[in-house]
């Protein structure tokens, strides 16, 4: 049933001519010259080289390029292709956490993790669930690597392997995984170590055993993690600059401002666990994420955290270890996350809601965690109905996720007719298929519509070069050789629209906004347009 939530997000975005815009575009790109022969060694061109000093770095690495490479080539690398990757890896990632919970805690609970999954798809909104756009994209498997974790505390050694391949994913999507994702990886092996000292002195022919049995599954998942992070240790030994060094050193310097500290982290901590839960705003913002919190965040937060380790306790003093080692988890989690807030730069982008994506896996298993904490305290007869409420409620959240999917939600709505529009008046008019250097001028065609008409000249077969700044994002091989050029296909929003240079040919003209519901978000009543040049003009057009 979750996972219809996200078929039925991913259709109806399809129905509303969901296209591929911006960053999506880019990683749309990267993905297209992945399976073509063009193997990117990193991960996403990081948005912290703005204010880093450092130069250019990524996020640790390229296997959602890998991923997403055959899937979306079934639809030809077009839009269909990505909202397939989309919904592949969120429903893959619903039916892992399914499986993995029944597997410790039967087919009650199980059906209870999962409805809780169908409201996770639901609180993050119209837009996540089919977008491909790294911080979105990780959501869900952040949500399955924490079952993982709680599975391997709990002895399951075939989620073992299983999480070398999410928790790789997840942290070279997005580099805000690894501080969590590091201390509970530590975290876990030194529990499982402890466990099976003491079973040597207990018990040493089933230690012998569960000895080989993890040793077993640890070199599978060593196996499997030294696949994943290959390309991501070539780069570091063969690129220029070394993509990891770069990343250790922006951890180390930050932001020239500072961090932001542990007040601001206290308000965000607030915001999440507290009365008006930013996790369930569905269209989280940077005014949502900045609210001071109220007193009565501050209780809720206090009473939500204290019945946490309360039933954590008393689990685990009883015996009961498997609720009280989620719970144990769901709080190393809170307190990793609350430590990595405190840590972030201190900078306008610290508070945008990409940044704090992995508080809502987190905040939801809590809340999980606590519910069957105190479940388990109650007559029996209580909890046989719980199942099937679970049940009818994730399919209220289901329904009301499918519904409720609006094209207006989409962050960059605005500009999908003009791309459309733009891309097949280009390729109609081109005379032949290059190459062409693809240049921007205007704020709208360089962050929403240039990488688009890349992608749609690549994969319907054109030779396409790109502007020096856009190398980084797009890779170096597409870099320009004056002497080969057959044209430079400019893309202008703003005044160049209107005032086109010497010797331009109109290859498009879109009137942008017509046709979306979005029109008042517009800031200009520029027509975006597309000139042919000649060669000649390269100089003119610049981005050498």
């Amino acid at each position: 049933m979750a996972c219809l939530g996200v078929v039925g997000n991913v259709v109806q975005a399809w129905r509303h001519g969901w296209v591929l815009e911006g960053d999506n575009a880019a990683i749309a790109i990267n993905t297209f010259d992945t399976i073509h022969g063009h193997f990117r060694m990193v991960g996403v061109h990081s948005s912290a080289v703005t204010y880093a000093g450092i130069g250019d770095f990524y996020h640790p690495g390229p296997m959602l390029y890998w991923v997403s490479a055959v899937p979306a080539g079934l639809f030809d690398w077009g839009p269909a292709g990505f909202l397939f990757v989309a919904a592949l890896i969120n429903c893959a990632s619903l039916i892992g956490v399914a499986v993995f919970v029944r597997r410790r805690a039967g087919d009650r609970v199980a059906t209870v993790v999962t409805a809780a999954g169908a409201l996770l798809v639901w609180s993050l909104g119209t837009e996540i669930p089919h977008d491909v756009w790294n911080p979105h994209i990780a959501v869900l498997p952040w949500f399955l690597a924490l079952v993982l974790f709680w599975s391997v505390l709990e002895g399951d050694r075939a989620a073992l392997v299983v999480l070398a391949f999410v928790v790789s994913f997840s942290v070279q999507d997005h580099f805000s995984y690894l501080p969590l994702v590091g201390p509970l990886v530590v975290g876990v092996a030194v529990t499982i170590g402890l466990r099976l000292w003491r079973q040597r002195r207990a018990d040493p022919a089933a230690w012998a055993s569960d000895r080989r049995s993890w040793a077993r599954s640890g070199l599978a998942a060593l196996v499997v993690l030294t696949l994943c992070w290959l390309p991501v240790l070539i780069q570091q030994l063969t690129g220029d600059p070394k993509n990891i060094s770069q990343l250790v050193r922006f951890v180390r310097a930050g932001s020239p401002r500072g961090r932001q500290g542990a007040s601001f982290a206290l308000g965000r901590f607030f915001g999440f666990l507290g009365s008006r839960p930013l996790w369930l705003d569905r269209q989280v913002d940077f005014d949502a994420v900045m609210r001071d919190p109220s007193l009565l965040d501050v209780v809720v937060s206090v009473v939500v955290v204290g019945a946490a380790a309360g039933l954590c306790w008393y689990h685990l003093f009883r015996g009961r270890r498997t609720i009280g080692r989620l719970l144990a988890l769901c709080l190393a989690s809170i307190v990793l996350l609350f430590v990595s807030t405190v840590s972030l730069p201190k900078e306008i982008s610290s508070a945008l809601p990409p940044n704090y994506m992995p508080w809502w896996p987190v905040c939801l298993m809590t809340l999980v965690g606590i519910a069957w904490g105190a479940l388990a305290l109650t007559r029996p007869s209580w909890r046989r109905p719980v199942p099937l409420i679970a049940i009818v409620v994730a399919l209220a959240f289901t329904v009301t996720t499918v519904v409720s999917t609006d094209p207006a939600g989409d962050r960059s709505i605005w500009a999908f007719p003009a791309i459309r529009a733009l891309n097949e008046q280009v390729r109609a008019k081109l005379p032949n298929i290059g190459p062409y250097y693809v240049a921007d001028q205007g704020g709208m065609a360089f962050l929403s519509l240039a990488n688009p008409l890349i992608l749609d000249l690549a994969r319907h077969g054109y030779d396409v070069r790109v502007p020096a700044y856009r190398e980084p994002s797009l890779g170096t091989f597409r870099s320009v050789d004056r002497r080969h050029l057959a044209g430079i296909v400019l893309v202008a929003s703003g005044p160049t629209a209107v005032n086109p240079p010497t010797g331009a040919t109109v290859l498009a003209r879109v009137p942008v906004g017509v046709g979306t519901p979005a029109t008042r978000y517009l800031a200009t009543s520029y027509p975006v347009v597309a000139y042919l040049l000649p060669p000649s003009k390269l100089d003119a057009v610049g981005g050498l």
